[in-house]
C-alpha cells in the first residue's frame, strides 16, 4: 500500500485505517515510510504510528522531529505524545525551544508526555 499516495482522499483515509487495524505489524513498513520522498507519505505514517502507538516507533519519530517540512514535525510530536514514552522528552523539550511553528505541537506533546507520567520520568517535563 502507497498510504498517502492516491489522490481520492476517501480511499487515503480507508488505507490508514487499515494499516491502524493491523496494529504493531505495520509499524516496520510504517517508520521506513517517515524517510519517503512525499511530504505527505511521511505525514500520514506519522498520524498512523500514533494511532497505533507502538513504542518501536519512538526512536524513528524522534528522528522525524528534523524533517524539512513542518507538516510532518508536527504528526511527529503529536504521535510521540500519544505513544506516551518518556524517550521523547528531551527531543521534544529541544523542539520547543526552536521554530515557532513547532513550540505549540512539541508542547502539546509533552503535556501528554506530563499526563501519562510513563516511568515517572516524563511528568514534569512541561518546561
Amino acid at each position: 500500500m502507497n498510504a498517502g499516495n492516491h489522490g481520492d482522499a476517501e480511499l487515503r483515509t480507508g488505507e490508514m485505517e487499515l494499516l491502524i487495524a493491523f496494529g504493531d505489524i505495520t509499524v516496520p513498513h510504517l517508520t521506513k515510510l517517515l524517510t519517503a520522498g512525499n511530504e505527505e507519505v511521511r505525514n500520514c505514517s506519522a498520524v498512523m504510528l500514533g494511532a497505533i502507538g507502538n513504542p518501536q516507533a519512538v526512536m524513528p519519530l524522534i528522528a522525524a522531529l528534523e524533517d524539512p517540512e513542518a507538516n510532518v514535525r508536527h504528526g511527529a510530536a503529536a504521535a510521540l505524545g500519544k505513544i506516551g514514552d518518556c524517550r521523547a522528552v528531551p527531543a521534544l523539550q529541544t523542539m520547543v525551544k526552536g521554530d515557532v511553528r513547532d513550540q505549540l505541537y512539541a508542547a502539546a506533546a509533552l503535556e501528554l508526555l506530563a499526563g501519562a507520567g510513563k516511568d515517572g520520568a516524563a511528568a514534569g517535563a512541561v518546561p
